[in-house]
């Protein structure tokens, strides 16, 4: 039974940070408000998850497996729970990070169109040019290009 406890420890660690690791505080929230169309959880963020984990876990496990047996497991105990939050706030933080950007990527897109919008129903051809100039970074969306030009008040 000795020899398969740093094995049976090992997994149990890993499976319940990744347990804890995948759900967010507030998770409640993110399901129930309004989602964006891009999903928060990308490869590169559950990478960092599993990486996280493992460090973690090897970490613990390296703490419990070299503990030296005359001092208090309180110390052992401490240190565990100590590593345990980093893995969790690592990992909440890596999504809090993706949701920021989607979040900003979005207003980006919404101030563009916003730019678009006003340049067509403008009669400044100043800035109707620079729209026309900066024109390879929107994407071709119908409403942005055929919006503002058939708009009768907008000339």
């Amino acid at each position: 039974m000795r020899q398969r406890w740093p094995f049976l420890a090992l997994a149990a660690v890993l499976l319940f940070g990744l347990g804890c690791a995948g759900v967010p505080f507030g998770a409640e929230e993110v399901v129930l408000g309004d989602r964006p169309a891009e999903s928060p959880f990308t490869w590169p963020l559950i990478g960092s998850w599993v990486a996280l984990t493992l460090g973690g876990g090897a970490a613990i496990l390296g703490i419990w497996v070299g503990r030296d047996k005359a001092r208090p497991a309180l110390f052992a105990v401490a240190l565990s729970v100590l590593i345990f939050t980093a893995i969790c706030v690592g990992g909440l933080q890596g999504f809090l990070d993706e949701e920021q950007a989607i979040e900003t990527r979005a207003d980006l897109e919404r101030i563009l169109d916003m730019v678009d919008g006003i340049a067509a129903n403008s009669s400044d051809p100043a800035l109707r040019s620079l729209v026309e100039k900066n024109e390879g970074r929107r994407r071709a969306r119908p409403a942005a290009t055929n919006g503002g030009a058939t708009k009768p008040g907008g000339e």
